[in-house]
């Protein structure tokens, strides 16, 4: 059986403590991975964290930070997540749209926290999040896209800090830590704390119940509704069910 494999970085606070782990995509041993399909990626990434490995054991009473693209984000899959466990990191490459606005809207109702994943914060990328900066309260500025500390401090200046937390990825030295300090920023991720680490879990598959019960229920003559409801209370299994729709076979 082929272990789970899951990377995790920490993100710190000022004060260095970690508030929160991203959870990323591993597909084998090397810290690194290359992703072809963003909704794939985070069906692996929710299937390895619930069922094989455990939310506990990977984040213990922290949040976990997930990407998703704007296939994920309009999935019932989405829905089955503890919202308090999790932060959904918006794509940098996501082009918003009504359905997105709709979406989230909904979503953040639900109690849903966002962040906006590596920004640059060039004009054209903040003028495509605009429509969904009021459903969102983490922002993560990329501080080697983004032009380096000066450019950091020009763009960020725009910005209301008491409506968003901002957070700085790619941290590579203590210098840059220093300076995203004194330009406010409340949380932290990079090298200069921690490279992702692999975290490994035994692959099981704890929705075999769900999907028996699912059986009988079709086999009964249930209702198409009453279908639905089942799976939407097994995250894992609609988790699954859109991997499986997203698989080239």
């Amino acid at each position: 059986m082929t272990n789970a494999l899951i990377g995790r970085q920490p993100i710190l606070s000022k004060s260095g403590d970690i508030v929160a782990y991203e959870l990323l995509f591993r597909s084998g041993s090397t810290n690194y991975a290359t992703v072809t399909d963003n909704t794939l990626a985070t069906a692996s990434v929710l299937l390895n964290a619930l069922n094989s490995i455990g939310l506990d054991r990977l984040i213990g009473s922290k949040k976990a930070f997930i990407n998703v693209d704007k296939e994920f984000l309009m999935s019932s899959a989405l829905e089955g997540l503890p919202q308090d466990r999790f932060v959904v990191e918006i794509l940098e490459t996501v082009i918003v749209d009504d359905e997105i606005v709709a979406r989230m809207d909904a979503l953040k109702a639900k109690g849903f926290t966002f962040a906006i994943d590596d920004l640059d914060m060039n004009s054209e990328q903040l003028e495509n999040f605009k429509p969904i900066m009021d459903f969102t309260s983490i922002l993560k500025i990329d501080l080697m896209a983004a032009g380096g500390m000066e450019g950091v401090k020009s763009k960020i200046s725009c910005f209301d800090k008491t409506k968003f937390k901002f957070l700085a990825e790619k941290v590579e030295t203590e210098a840059e830590f220093e300076a995203c300090k004194a330009l406010g920023f409340d949380y932290y991720q990079g090298y200069f704390f921690e490279k992702p680490t692999i975290v490994e879990g035994k692959k099981i598959d704890s929705s075999k119940a769900t999907v028996v019960k699912l059986l009988r229920m079709i086999q009964g003559g249930s209702e198409l509704v009453e279908v639905s409801d089942e799976i939407s209370k097994s995250p894992e299994l609609s988790i699954n069910l859109l991997k499986y729709i997203n698989s080239a076979g």
